[in-house]
């Protein structure tokens, strides 16, 4: 049903091409991950129901589980700055010399925590409080990256890799564009996956605004191993 159109889209997208010569139709180009394209391909059909350009749907059967094997988690961290005049700043996985410290139980990166946050939440396995908490001596001033290593080693073994992590970080200071490439070096190379991160401000609304301390934003992105 559809017309030599919908046959010609329908085989395209099952790795395959019509026999007979070509009409000069509008050519349409899917971009699939690689995650979605092995169970696309396997649909029976891909029906299309289409009429002049402007009004092209395309829609599949339902299929139980359908690219189930990807999934999201949306991770968040607060810290306030440290009394300490001492204590360093660790913020996406890079020391800030100069910069006032944050107060925790381990290094206070925000930005490393929010990320295991939402790498642990995205796979299953539980979330910062619960495999990092306070009552965990032995994560006690452990490093972001240590923290984020081991999350991604709890992801991996549990059958999850990352696609790819995006965090914000919201504050007043420090300023972080010019270390924004350096950061995202050193986050990716934990996570083993492209890591995007940006930093906003809130108009010195609330308690980043006031500079009373940091919070991170992340979204993680993982697929079945």
């Amino acid at each position: 049903r559809g017309g030599p159109f919908a046959r010609r889209l329908s085989l395209s997208l099952l790795g395959a091409e019509p026999a007979g010569p070509r009409r000069r139709n509008p050519s349409i180009r899917l971009g699939l991950s690689p995650v979605c394209a092995s169970p696309l391909r396997a649909l029976a059909s891909f029906r299309v129901a289409a009429g002049p350009i402007r009004s092209l749907v395309a829609y599949a059967p339902r299929v139980d589980n359908f690219c189930m094997d990807i999934r999201v988690g949306t991770g968040i961290d607060v810290h306030a700055f440290s009394e300490d005049p001492s204590r360093p700043l660790f913020l996406a996985c890079l020391q800030w010399p100069g910069e006032r410290g944050l107060e925790g139980h381990s290094d206070a990166d925000v930005a490393a925590h929010a990320a295991c946050d939402a790498v642990l939440i995205a796979s299953g396995i539980g979330d910062l409080g619960t495999v990092f908490g306070a009552d965990r001596p032995e994560w006690a001033g452990a490093s972001g990256s240590a923290l984020l290593a081991e999350a991604m080693r709890l992801a991996r073994a549990d059958g999850w890799a990352a696609v790819n992590v995006s965090i914000q970080i919201v504050g007043q200071r420090p300023r972080f564009l010019p270390r924004k490439a350096e950061a995202e070096k050193a986050m990716g190379a934990v996570v083993g996956a492209p890591v995007s991160v940006s930093a906003t401000t809130t108009d010195r609304l609330g308690f980043t605004g006031r500079g009373e301390g940091l919070a991170a934003i992340a979204t993680a992105l993982v697929h079945r191993i």
